[in-house]
């Protein structure tokens, strides 16, 4: 028996990374002007990727808490030194990830609602990068899969 989880999370880290035209995805974090990801002082557009614990959510199943349905969640944040970028590539992740399936027993990744693209600002009050975020989500059961 393997756990579903990790085999969808190493299925959606797959598909995002095939998703993008570069290899600038980090995982957890929150941008900020100290930790933005800068080449040469510019800022290059990149992914930054968080995963959430799975939850239960809705059916319960008679056989025990294993076996209920459970929701799978990550966030992505489209970072990029303009906001035309950080938009564009979240809208090219979105493309490639709503509708995904990312293993047997998960069902396709939806979208959430989302926030607008916000700014980060330098230390002289300039916009220096923009974050596009998005958050999916999938239902999958039990936790446990045949595979």
């Amino acid at each position: 028996m393997a756990f579903l989880p990790n085999i969808i999370r190493s299925n959606v880290e797959k598909q995002i990374a095939a998703s993008l035209s570069h290899d600038r995805i980090y995982s957890s974090g929150i941008p900020t002007f100290e930790t933005l990801k800068r080449v040469n002082g510019v800022v290059r557009p990149y992914v930054i990727k968080r995963f959430y614990l799975p939850d239960r959510n809705g059916v319960r199943a008679v056989s025990g808490a294993r076996n209920d349905q459970w929701r799978f969640r990550f966030d992505l944040l489209s970072v990029a030194g303009d906001e035309d970028s950080a938009y564009t590539q979240g809208l090219h992740l979105l493309d490639k990830l709503v509708g995904y399936t990312p293993a047997a027993g998960a069902g396709e990744f939806t979208i959430l609602a989302g926030t607008p693209t916000y700014v980060i600002m330098n230390t002289s009050d300039d916009p220096a990068a923009y974050v596009a975020s998005l958050q999916f989500q999938t239902m999958f059961g039990p936790l446990d899969s045949g595979d």
